[in-house]
């Protein structure tokens, strides 16, 4: 009676989510008749972000991940689900959005429990460990928002945001993984039929699944950095009267990377930075549609998650800003200036550093993983 109850309630919410999207678009299509200029603009202006920003630090990853799923290195062996998990977060820590997702969708299945309730928590707990996952990585950290956007001289905001946003993901996960245990819920698998193939016929199907994730990461960038052109030229946002802080948070939450271009137009300061490392731990809408393009996902668990982590990595952003920033020296430099020092901007060893410290306490959530998932 209970189940059926909620079974009835989620195909009622389902059918009207597809309404509401069905009215969106239609919303959209109108406005691209209407303000056709600043939508082809707002294409151009998507299309320069993806190049410039987007496909230098995530292309390389992700044929990188591909080959490594290719040749079996996140197999799930006698049931040690825990470990996979830890690899895949540890991968996820250098490769960005979103292969961390792409990962748990190979490895771990939609739990098909017989019990409808706890069938559904094990899908949620799923959702929220591929938010969790769905992290951005250190090149786009360094290279994009510190040195191109913000045009910082000193390394110190790429520590900040980097030590923000990871350690409150590791420390997410491994929340996650108590909870799960807690509540013993277990996360079943996929059945390994994975066969030894040679590694030369590993790297261009590698290529391929690599061109597909990253034409869906760019169309999708493109699509929300139109909308929000729409937004823009149909005169909402200057009704609301939001400043350059408020709009950048605003169209960061649809699109990450265009919000955190906006922010960093500003002068910068602890607000701008907290802004910042928040909206790259949400990721934004964007983001998400990215991310079911790869995986099935639930939307409370994945949201819920991202939430959480957002808030817990913008806590420890402003927290630690002190540290960083002891003082108020000028750290910022133009644009322009910013080109000539970006190689300098980072080392590989301190990123490196950097994700062995979040990998090792996450390795607290592999511990409770391999306690509740033994199959």
């Amino acid at each position: 009676m209970h189940c059926g109850f909620i079974s009835a309630a989620f195909t009622s919410y389902a059918r009207y989510m597809r309404y509401f999207f069905v009215a969106v678009t239609a919303i959209l299509c109108f406005g691209l008749v209407l303000f056709g200029p600043q939508a082809a603009a707002g294409a151009a202006d998507g299309f320069e972000l993806f190049i410039s920003f987007v496909f230098p630090s995530l292309f390389p990853f992700f044929v990188c991940v591909a080959l490594l799923k290719g040749l079996g290195v996140f197999g799930v062996k006698s049931g040690r689900v825990g470990a996979a998990i830890f690899k895949i977060f540890a991968i996820s820590l250098i490769s960005g959005t979103p292969t961390g997702p792409m990962l748990i969708g190979s490895v771990l299945p939609e739990s098909t429990e017989l019990n409808y309730k706890k069938q559904q928590l094990n899908n949620e707990l799923r959702s929220a460990l591929a938010a969790l996952t769905n992290l951005a990585s250190p090149v786009f950290i360094a290279g994009a928002v510190c040195s191109r956007m913000f045009g910082f001289r000193e390394r110190k905001a790429e520590l900040l945001l980097a030590f923000s946003h990871y350690g409150a993901a590791a420390l997410s996960v491994s929340l996650l993984m108590l909870l799960a245990s807690v509540l013993n819920c277990k996360f079943r698998p996929a059945a390994d039929s994975q066969s030894r193939i040679r590694a030369a016929a590993v790297f261009p199907k590698a290529v391929r699944e690599s061109v597909n994730s990253i034409l869906l990461v760019g169309g999708t960038l493109v699509f929300f950095v139109v909308a929000v052109r729409l937004l823009e030229a149909s005169g909402i946002v200057s009704l609301l009267g939001l400043n350059e802080l408020q709009k950048g948070t605003l169209f960061g939450l649809l699109e990450m990377t265009n919000g955190i271009k906006i922010l960093s137009a500003e002068p910068v300061s602890r607000l701008s930075l907290v802004l910042t490392c928040g909206l790259m731990s949400f990721g934004g809408l964007c983001i998400f549609l990215q991310t079911c393009g790869v995986v099935n996902l639930r939307p409370v668990g994945y949201f819920a998650a991202k939430l959480f982590h957002a808030l817990l990595s913008a806590a420890l952003c402003a927290a630690m800003y002190p540290l960083f920033f002891s003082n108020a020296a000028p750290v910022f430099i133009s644009t322009a200036e910013s080109a000539a020092i970006a190689e300098n901007i980072m080392t590989t060893a301190q990123i490196a550093l950097l994700c062995l410290f979040s990998s090792c306490i996450s390795a607290l959530a592999a511990v409770f993983a391999v306690k509740s998932t033994r199959t």
